[in-house]
């Protein structure tokens, strides 16, 4: 039987990382299955090897997560990078995005361009209002 290559890497966050990305796309057991491997998010084959993984992300930067550029891709280097945990939540299916100006964005992020904190435009928008309505109360006059 041939020896496996050990990286001795295991006890670094990077590897933790690592090992979730392969077990919640692969395990049908894992918590997360039914979000990633369930959904078809696939690693790609050269991933399936730490060493490889490691060669293409590098050490995971503190307080950062890997994220797929494309939300419905893989587990690939072209589709993945390093981002910090703010950056990472705007690329959730679960965002609600809105039309403001001729822009693109979500709720959380027009709250704080607006001076309000994210849950006060959120309840605003479940009693029944409008986006520009939920972001145009208390606004000073210049």
């Amino acid at each position: 039987m041939a020896k496996r290559k050990r990286h001795g890497m295991s006890h670094l966050p990077v590897y933790t990382v690592w090992e979730n990305m392969i077990q919640r796309c692969t395990n049908a057991r894992h918590p997360l299955f039914p979000y990633y491997g369930a959904r078809g998010i696939e690693v790609c084959e050269e991933w399936r090897s730490f060493t490889a993984f490691y060669e293409d992300m590098g050490p995971r930067p503190d307080r950062f997560t890997i994220e797929r550029i494309d939300n419905d891709g893989p587990y690939c280097k072209a589709n993945c990078r390093w981002a910090p945990w703010s950056e990472q939540a705007r690329n959730k299916r679960s965002n609600r995005y809105f039309e403001y100006k001729g822009e693109r964005k979500t709720v959380t992020d027009l709250a704080r361009e607006h001076g309000y904190a994210p849950p006060t435009i959120f309840n605003r928008l479940r009693a029944g209002e409008t986006i520009e309505e939920a972001l145009r109360h208390g606004a000073l006059s210049l």
